[in-house]
């Protein structure tokens, strides 16, 4: 994912604050990133960091991987993280993001 880029979102869930969990993708719909924000369990509050999973080059591998991962967080390992507070949404808070600085790898 490249910094001060928007990137458009194909899918989000858990929308609180922001989407905990969204599946986005480049311009050029060539390449699929899964951000993920959720909670790790009952009592604990909301992650304040994303962590960052490649999701493919193909939408519809990127929408089974982010079906899977929904369902199952450990099934992709991920590639880096980013401050929740480093990633600028739309004002609908469900069409685009950008990152306001780059990913930990």
């Amino acid at each position: 994912m490249t910094p001060n880029e928007w990137h458009r979102i194909v899918e989000a869930r858990d929308l609180q604050d922001v989407p905990r969990l969204v599946l986005a993708t480049n311009a050029a719909g060539e390449a699929f990133w899964i951000l993920d924000a959720r909670s790790t369990g009952d009592f604990d509050p909301d992650s304040p960091i994303y962590t960052l999973h490649d999701a493919g080059h193909r939408l519809e591998e990127a929408l089974a991987r982010f079906a899977l991962h929904g369902a199952d967080p450990a099934s992709l390992p991920p590639f880096g993280c980013i401050p929740v507070a480093h990633v600028l949404f739309d004002e609908t808070r469900r069409e685009a993001l950008k990152l306001t600085s780059p990913p930990i790898t």
